[in-house]
């Protein structure tokens, strides 16, 4: 136990550390926040700061998913898809702590050229973000090698744009990780997309969802298109999907969201998850749930039903799959999974 523990002090550190060098003046403004309404007016603040920055340098479409959601996409190194796919445990914390401290990097090089970001990004694991998927993937279908894959996605939003992104997706997802006043909890998914068929995109929408039984919504990544199959190797596309309690509430972060999906016939599927983090582990654990066909609520409301680490659920096309880190701690940690189930 004391060394799980010293393991979550030293991840917490290192993210901390590296939002501290990159946001030197916005983090002593935090930390001397008195409460957490403050903190989260602080968060709003920053992250608007950074949508501003991006006026001009990043398409629409990009622009006004981040500004709505505080989530972008992107497509995983097929090493990196295997370090996520099988993590389990404190592992699964550790691999997503790792990723987000390792893509906060880009942010911290000096006047860097296209080809360090995109050496930056495939260190992360990362071969490219946002629009710059779509150059990825046709350039690797071309032929070409995944250094100069990385280096076309960069070039389509170019080494500002993907340093601004980056900036505006720290601010949204480790403010609430790292600084708070009362006793926090979060979850903290990352959804991976493992369909290759060529039909649509995972696609969050419609009312309530996500839907929250306690807490809020803090970012979420509204589409995540497709995986590329090349050669043997399996490109997922992921995004991230963040709750936390709300200020001041008694209870923590229970909730649940929906990603559709329409096939290459045209026939349309839901994949429900569902995650919670409780302030205490009196009546349930840290938990999550799946269920293909499900809905948002009813994901969330069946979390503490089952009160399970790890859930899967198989329908007739596709299975789901979601695991947490741990039962306890009051950040909770979540992979997901959506596969087709011709899939390994």
């Amino acid at each position: 136990m004391l060394q799980k523990a010293n393991q979550n002090v030293d991840q917490i550190f290192e993210l901390k550390k590296t939002f501290r060098e990159i946001f030197p003046e916005e983090s002593k403004l935090l930390e001397k926040a008195k409460s957490d309404e403050q903190i989260e007016q602080l968060r709003q603040k920053f992250f608007n700061e950074q949508i501003a920055k991006l006026k001009g340098i990043v398409d629409d479409e990009t622009l006004k998913t981040l500004t709505e959601t505080g989530g972008v996409p992107m497509i995983l190194t097929p090493s990196q898809y295997k370090a996520l796919k099988n993590a389990r445990g404190e592992a699964i914390k550790v691999q997503l702590t790792s990723m987000v401290n390792t893509l906060a990097y880009i942010k911290k090089l000096q006047d860097p050229s296209s080809e360090m970001v995109a050496g930056e990004l495939l260190a992360t694991g990362v071969g490219a973000i946002a629009t710059g998927i779509a150059a990825f993937n046709a350039t690797l279908n071309a032929g070409a090698a995944v250094t100069a894959a990385a280096l076309a996605g960069v070039e389509v939003l170019t080494v500002a744009g993907i340093v601004g992104i980056i900036a505006a997706v720290i601010v949204a997802i480790f403010i609430p990780i790292l600084f708070f006043m009362l006793k926090p909890a979060v979850c903290f998914t990352f959804v991976m997309n493992e369909i290759t068929d060529g039909g649509g995109q995972l696609t969050i929408s419609g009312d309530n969802n996500p839907y929250c039984v306690h807490g809020k919504v803090d970012s979420v990544t509204p589409q995540i298109s497709n995986a590329i199959q090349f050669a043997t190797d399996l490109y997922p596309v992921g995004g991230f999907v963040v709750t936390t309690k709300n200020d001041n509430a008694l209870v923590g972060t229970q909730a649940g969201f929906v990603y559709n999906y329409t096939d290459t016939s045209g026939a349309s599927h839901d994949f429900a998850f569902g995650t919670e983090c409780p302030l205490t582990g009196i009546y349930v654990d840290n938990n999550c749930y799946c269920q293909v066909g499900g809905t948002a609520q009813g994901a969330a409301e069946a979390t503490d039903d089952h009160n399970q680490q790890s859930y899967t659920n198989a329908g007739t096309n596709y299975t789901l799959e979601i695991n947490c880190n741990s039962g306890s701690g009051s950040h909770a940690y979540y992979i997901a999974r959506v596969t087709p189930n011709s899939a390994g």
